[in-house]
């Protein structure tokens, strides 16, 4: 009987977090890509340091959508 709940929480707990990064993978995605469009219109020039600043925000905001959707798993969804 123990075996069974916790076999069966395990399943859960995989397809959940298959569920978390179908959906986190396609949000990285256009964050990814609109931070593109928003670092080009603000350094319309080419350059090491554009770059760099760009890869820096997308970690960040990388980082925020990561943590939002993981808040959002461990306290709405009671994962």
């Amino acid at each position: 009987m123990v075996k069974r709940f916790c076999s069966e929480k395990q399943k859960s707990a995989k397809t959940s977090l298959k569920e978390f990064s179908d959906f986190y993978s396609p949000l990285f995605l256009v964050s990814a890509s609109f931070l593109s469009y928003v670092m080009r219109f603000l350094f319309p020039c080419a350059g090491f340091l554009k770059i760099l600043f760009k890869l820096i925000l997308i970690c960040i905001f990388q980082a925020f959508i990561f943590f939002f959707c993981l808040w959002f798993l461990l306290e709405v969804c009671k994962f």
